[in-house]
């Protein structure tokens, strides 16, 4: 990463070591460096900082992307579990975008080998997006050979394009978050029926449905 177009080292001094000259020189993060002679021209900062832009040294909540080139805040960033990041987040929906077909072929193909991290990751998301309270973690996640409301036959990998019978993670009672005791693994179908429908309501349903 070079994106300094300028030198943003002080000299402080040169001092002679037989027949070669080395220059004392300090960085903007404060860091003391030495450098030959002939390589000054070619220091803008310390090998720590390479040559980074003192924004990125002094803002922790800053990061550089170099795909677009650019600045931007730590929030546009997808960062990984091991604290590594991508391109930010513009740069990835314009890739996906661009390549489509080939990143819908990888997402499914890491969903046969992740589905219950799929399950995870998405609710996490939800719950971002919607305000809810997010306490489970991946073992929590218990993905059942059938329904447990219809008792059919889960779609665990997604083998066929039948939505309604691939696995859907519901949270038991609605007005709770992604809790702890509060979420469980059925049908897309059974989830989307149940929705944020109260027992009574349901049970009305079932009343106006015998009568009709």
């Amino acid at each position: 990463m070079r994106i300094l177009k300028e030198q943003a080292v002080k000299f402080i001094k040169q001092e002679k070591t037989g027949k070669r000259t080395y220059i004392y020189y300090e960085c903007f993060c404060g860091a003391i460096g030495k450098t030959r002679s002939d390589y000054v021209h070619r220091i803008k900062s310390c090998s720590k900082c390479q040559h980074k832009s003192p924004e990125l040294i002094t803002n922790v909540n800053k990061l550089w992307c170099g795909k677009c080139q650019s600045i931007k805040d730590k929030k546009e960033f997808n960062i990984r579990s091991d604290g590594t990041k991508r391109s930010c987040r513009e740069c990835e929906r314009l890739y996906n975008k661009a390549n489509y077909d080939k990143a819908k072929q990888y997402t499914k193909k890491w969903y046969k080998k992740n589905p219950e991290k799929a399950l995870f990751f998405s609710a996490k998301r939800r719950a971002e997006v919607n305000g809810l309270e997010f306490n489970i973690d991946l073992l929590d996640i218990v993905i059942p050979d059938f329904c447990p409301v219809f008792n059919v036959k889960l779609d665990k990998y997604k083998e066929s394009n039948n939505k309604l019978n691939s696995p859907s993670l519901d949270r038991i009672n609605p007005n709770l978050g992604y809790v702890k005791g509060n979420i469980q693994v059925i049908s897309w179908r059974a989830n989307w029926l149940k929705n944020n429908g109260s027992l009574a309501e349901f049970e009305a349903i079932v009343e106006y449905l015998k009568k009709s």
